[in-house]
């Protein structure tokens, strides 16, 4: 699976003395990871759409005279539900399995460092999301509900996740120089 880097602007305009003029600002930087798999929605509908055409096609009285043509319009209604839903289908194909909303002071780094932060990147914004859920109290999901299930178990599960979110942060800045040293070091060479 590979990352993706995308980059979303905004536009504004600024008064200049013949007129307007259109801008555009960085808002946000994301790294996303697309599945291999599509979601299990995206099957269902896929599967209720190749069921449903062949069913129409199969049966025999379609094409009979003794059906009002009401009931074929909302069968026809309904065959291009389908149709709807498999194009739906095919078009969200891509899931996105992972992704890293970079901090402001890297959105300027160059798209191949950016990728290869990513795994560190999406590593510690799952951790912080995790830290958000015991904080909030939300429902937990996952293996470490037992844990929750007492007062103390619920505090060493948020010491090992602040650990974990830590050294998590430092492999991230380790990751991001990295790749920026390998970057330099690579257009140093090419000179």
């Amino acid at each position: 699976m590979m990352w993706h880097v995308k980059r979303h602007t905004q536009e504004y305009q600024i008064q200049i003395p013949r007129g307007r003029r259109t801008e555009h600002r960085l808002v946000s930087v994301s790294v996303v990871q697309y599945s291999r798999y599509p979601a299990a929605s995206t099957v269902v509908r896929l599967l209720i759409a190749i069921a449903g055409i062949t069913c129409i096609a199969m049966w025999p009285g379609w094409s009979s005279e003794e059906l009002p043509w009401i009931f074929k319009l909302i069968v026809a209604i309904a065959c291009a539900g389908w149709v709807l839903m498999f194009y739906r289908g095919l078009r969200g194909w891509r899931n996105v399995a992972r992704q890293w909303t970079v901090p402001h002071q890297w959105q300027d780094l160059p798209e191949t460092v950016l990728i290869q932060a990513a795994d560190a990147g999406a590593r510690v914004q799952g951790l912080e999301w995790k830290m958000q859920t015991l904080k909030y109290g939300r429902r937990f999901t996952g293996s470490a509900t037992l844990s929750l299930q007492r007062e103390d178990q619920g505090k060493a599960l948020r010491c090992s996740i602040e650990d974990q979110l830590e050294r998590a942060r430092e492999d991230l800045i380790v990751a991001v120089e990295t790749a920026r040293l390998e970057l330099e070091l690579e257009e140093d060479h090419a000179k």
